[in-house]
């Protein structure tokens, strides 16, 4: 049996977005006429838009779907399919970066998105996820480990979530599944750490584009073709969004479309990825092995790509405390604190004034935030996360938050630190 899967990020940031409305519109009736089998769409932050998508698209084929609502500004995370959901669930990410920053990650409820499929071939677990931006655009080159090492501080966020995205395909995924999708925007070139990370956390799974154009780079993002591109004020043409499945499965195609919705209009600031999979006979979700698929190639140093993960956690967490210190005006030259993470201890300085209470908490631990209160909750038309309160930054937010207030307001308040 073949397998379309098709990924997006819409680019649906109400207020900021240009021409968001006539987009989203289009891309919904682009949806209604797609072969794809299964959809994953990413920045739906509008609940209108997700309506009018999910409407659209089930005048085609796409009959089924989900939307996954999480946070104040919800997660972004929408998933259509040609076949009946079994079963739908969604994890919110414990580490969601720091809460002062203008660019807004740590207030999205960003997360994964779980569908399980019931198709002729049997069941089948998609995962649909967006991970938390890379604004900075700088990198380290790390000859060693085959990789690039990311210098924004977003990059020890990307790499908890990343492991918390693994833990929870590993876990969720049906042992007697037909295949495996993990797709979206994971804000990581193939060339990076990251990239490399997930490869070792899911050994099972490949880039369906590396092994169907493994000569062709792919940019989904900051290419001159989109009519939204922001190449050449800082930022290179580059492949952030990407179809990870199951080893088992024959990449038949991978292609870039969607686009232009018109001739002086792209349908996002991102392409889309479309790929075609002949899927196995025999089941091969992650569950199913019997022995842990061991690294290959540049993969394969293990302890040489968590040590890199653990420095740039450090580095990224050091440059986002000491830019929230920055915006509160206080001195980052204070004593060092330990912040527990997995495995491993790293020291990040805390102030003692205005940031004295900031906690070591445990960042990207899978039994606090959205996890367990998603995972124990039954699958809804909308799927809902749990609130920001339960996420996990650089500051325990809840710490700061009156009895029945939002976040939002208790930064305006300006309690942070208080």
């Amino acid at each position: 049996m073949e397998l379309q899967i098709f990924t997006l990020n819409c680019w649906g940031l109400w207020l900021v977005a240009k021409q968001r409305a006539r987009r989203l519109r289009l891309i919904g009736e682009a949806l209604q006429r797609s072969s794809a089998d299964v959809v994953h769409l990413q920045e739906v932050w509008c609940r209108h838009d997700a309506d009018l998508i999910l409407a659209e698209a089930a005048k085609g084929q796409l009959k089924h779907g989900h939307h996954f609502i999480a946070g104040h500004f919800g997660s972004g995370l929408v998933t259509l399919s040609r076949f009946p959901l079994k079963q739908a669930r969604f994890i919110q990410f414990t580490a969601a970066g720091d809460p002062l920053s203008l660019k807004g990650d740590f207030f999205a409820g960003k997360g994964v998105g779980w569908t399980q499929l019931e198709t002729p071939a049997g069941l089948i677990d998609t995962f649909n996820t967006h991970l938390s931006a890379n604004y900075r655009q700088s990198w380290q080159d790390a000859p060693d480990l085959g990789c690039r090492i990311a210098l924004d501080g977003n990059s020890g966020v990307r790499i908890l979530q990343m492991q918390q995205l693994a833990t929870f395909v590993n876990g969720a995924a049906h042992p007697e599944g037909v295949a495996v999708v993990v797709a979206g925007d994971l804000n990581n070139p193939p060339d990076s750490l990251h990239m490399c990370l997930m490869q070792d956390l899911l050994p099972d799974l490949r880039d369906s584009w590396a092994v169907a154009n493994p000569k062709d780079p792919g940019p989904t993002a900051n290419d001159s073709q989109n009519t939204y591109s922001t190449a050449g004020a800082g930022k290179s043409p580059t492949r952030i969004d990407y179809v990870w499945a199951s080893s088992a499965c024959q990449v038949l195609s991978a292609e870039i479309t969607m686009k232009a919705a018109a001739a002086d209009l792209s349908f996002s600031d991102h392409f889309g990825v479309s790929v075609r999979l002949q899927l196995p006979a025999q089941g091969c979700s992650p569950g199913s092995r019997q022995h842990p698929a061991e690294p290959q190639g540049k993969y394969s140093s293990a302890s040489g790509l968590q040590a890199a993960a653990l420095h740039s956690m450090q580095r990224g967490i050091l440059s986002m405390q000491q830019g929230s210190l920055a915006q509160a005006g206080v001195q980052s030259d204070s004593p060092q604190r330990a912040v527990n993470l997995p495995e491993r201890a790293i020291e990040m300085p805390v102030s003692a004034a205005r940031f004295g209470r900031i906690r070591s908490g445990r960042l990207g631990a899978d039994s606090e935030g959205s996890d367990s209160s998603a995972a124990s909750s039954p699958a809804k038309s909308r799927s809902t996360g749990s609130t920001m309160a339960g996420k996990i930054g650089v500051v325990p937010i809840r710490e700061f938050m009156s009895p029945g207030e939002s976040p939002l307001g208790a930064i305006r308040a300006g309690r942070l630190g208080e």
